[in-house]
């Protein structure tokens, strides 16, 4: 009967299913989907498509933190990539530096006029901005054939 017994047990063994618990692994999945949802750095550059211009000096980190003045091909105003009218510039700048103070990038189409460039700047400075920097890309690089 001892035998009989044995095979009875390894049979109630093998007719058990094994089941995998996979609720911890979707809990870290979605632990680690929202650490790095808040842990990452959104950067917004201008909504309409400027062509900057290009630049051979070697670029400066960019500051993720910056805000962002877009001046169109038209010499249209984007602040943070919302339309503007000229004369608001001025007052949004002192609104946003006023809480705190940020470095502001201008990204000037290259087809914009230079006396619009030279007025955005010039609006930001007496708005109280000491970090104004231009945008523009890299030029491309030649890549030789080797022949």
């Amino acid at each position: 009967m001892p035998q009989h017994r044995l095979e009875n047990h390894l049979l109630q063994e093998a007719e058990e299913e094994v089941q995998v618990n996979i609720s911890p692994l979707v809990d870290m999945v979605f632990l680690l989907l929202i650490f790095f949802m808040v842990t990452s750095v959104f950067t917004r550059q201008g909504a309409l498509p400027v062509t900057l211009p290009q630049a051979s000096s070697p670029p400066t980190t960019a500051d993720n933190t910056a805000l962002c003045l877009t001046l169109t091909s038209e010499g249209g105003l984007l602040w943070e990539g919302e339309a503007i009218p000229w004369h608001e510039l001025r007052p949004r700048v002192e609104e946003a530096l006023a809480l705190r103070k940020r470095p502001i990038l201008l990204l000037a189409d290259q087809g914009s006029p230079t006396g619009k460039t030279v007025e955005a700047l010039e609006q930001c400075r007496l708005a109280g901005a000491t970090q104004l920097s231009l945008g523009t890309q890299s030029p491309p690089t030649s890549r030789s054939s080797g022949f």
